[in-house]
C-alpha cells in the first residue's frame, strides 16, 4: 500500500473562533493537502488557543496583527520554530458570509494556500460578528 503524503497542518486563529477562523477551518474541511484546526485568543473563545495546538501546527494563520502579538506574549516558547502568517482581516463578518469567504480566498491564495472544490454554504452576507 502506498504511503500517504504528510498533509500540512494549518491552525487558523481569530479572537472568538466564531467567524473568521471558524469559516477558514470549514473551507478546508476534508482537504487532501491540509489538516486544519481553528481557535481564538480570547478566554471566552469557542475553542481557546493552547500551546498544544500551536505545537501541532506547521503553519499558524492569524487574522490580525493583534493576534500575532498575543500569541508571542502568551506562548513565546511554542512559537520559536513556527511560521506565522497574518491575513489582515478585521472582525466585521458573519460566520460563513460570502464576503468573508471571498476575502479569505484571496488572502490565502496570496500565501499559496487553496482548496480543491468550491465552498458551498447556505449563509448569506451580513455585517459584524
Amino acid at each position: 500500500m502506498p504511503r500517504r503524503p504528510k498533509r500540512e497542518r494549518l491552525l487558523f486563529i481569530c479572537t472568538y473562533n466564531q467567524s473568521r477562523s471558524f469559516t477558514a477551518e470549514r473551507l478546508f474541511h476534508d482537504h487532501t493537502h491540509y489538516d486544519v484546526r481553528s481557535a481564538g485568543t480570547h478566554r471566552s473563545a469557542t475553542k481557546q488557543v493552547t500551546a498544544h495546538l500551536l505545537g501541532w501546527a506547521d503553519r499558524i494563520i492569524v487574522m490580525e496583527d493583534t493576534h500575532h502579538a498575543q500569541l508571542r506574549e502568551r506562548f513565546p516558547d511554542a512559537l520559536t520554530t513556527k511560521t506565522i502568517v497574518c491575513l489582515g482581516i478585521p472582525d466585521e463578518y458573519q460566520p460563513l458570509a460570502d464576503s468573508l469567504v471571498q476575502v479569505l480566498t484571496e488572502r490565502l491564495r496570496a500565501e499559496g494556500i487553496e482548496w480543491e472544490e468550491p465552498f458551498h454554504h447556505e449563509q448569506q452576507d451580513g455585517a459584524g460578528a
